[in-house]
């Protein structure tokens, strides 16, 4: 048998005991439901107001406007800057103002609501001195809000920075993945916050549809047990981790918002 042949065969065998294996774990029934969900799930709605950023994974699209971002009428606007503002914001306090931060995930984007109806937004009408920057974004996880507070700490004098989080936003920071996107996954070593998985991988956003597809099969009982195998494996043979480094979240959330109190 010639030789390319015997490799195309040694494929298809595995192919099929892979196909065997799904139907034996999974059974066909959940495998045409998975496919059927797959092929009817819309795409993730970060998709369609941000872009790739090599260090926080993903971010919003500058002077943006989309009218029906979240259903008839419920529109969206980012200023130049990014953030989710009308207008753009110089680096002083304006004379008068009092300006807050916000920062989080799509709780504080304001995810389902026109830009008016964010909390953020809605701290203005308490007082009309204040000024609030949104800085929210979908999917961020702690350790990601933190990075883009602090690219924008020095282009914005404030006098208040309000981080609001959710459970969800410290479980994210135990991967350097989100729904198959990538992000950053921070560490501590030598006393200091070090991000790690820079730059970000940009694999995810040249093929949507197959990271959506990637991200659901993922749900599969057989992809899970494979992943506890490799899992299992990786810690056995990891040999890099020194006593000068931290990789536990509960220190890692401690020196951030250490940092954030100076």
């Amino acid at each position: 048998m010639h030789v390319g042949m015997r490799m195309q065969y040694v494929v298809l065998i595995n192919l099929a005991a892979v196909f065997v294996i799904l139907l034996v774990f999974e059974g066909p029934v959940r495998l045409l439901r998975l496919g059927s969900h797959i092929l009817n799930t819309q795409p993730l709605a970060e998709r369609v107001h941000t872009e790739y950023d090599e260090e926080l994974g993903w971010i919003n699209l500058p002077n943006l406007y989309i009218e029906d971002m979240y259903g008839p009428g419920i529109y969206l606007t980012t200023n130049s800057q990014r953030y989710r503002n009308v207008n753009d914001f110089r680096l002083a306090v304006p004379d008068g103002k009092f300006r807050m931060i916000c920062s989080g995930d799509s709780f504080t984007l304001g995810y389902g609501v026109n830009d008016d109806q964010t909390w953020c937004h809605l701290l203005t009408s308490m007082d009309n001195r204040v000024e609030t920057v949104n800085l929210g974004q979908g999917g961020y996880g702690v350790d990601q809000a933190y990075l883009w507070y602090k690219r924008n700490e020095n282009k914005l004098e404030h006098d208040i920075h309000i981080f609001a989080f959710i459970t969800q936003d410290f479980s994210r920071m135990e991967s350097d993945t989100f729904t198959g996107y990538g992000k950053p996954y921070l560490l501590i070593m030598d006393g200091a916050i070090v991000q790690q998985n820079k730059p970000v991988s940009k694999r995810s956003y040249y093929a949507p549809w197959l990271t959506k597809t990637l991200r659901q099969l993922g749900e599969l009982k057989t992809v899970r047990l494979l992943d506890n195998v490799a899992e299992r494996l990786g810690r056995h043979n990891d040999t890099s981790l020194n006593a000068n480094h931290s990789n536990t979240r509960q220190d890692v959330v401690t020196m951030i918002f250490s940092e954030l109190q100076l």
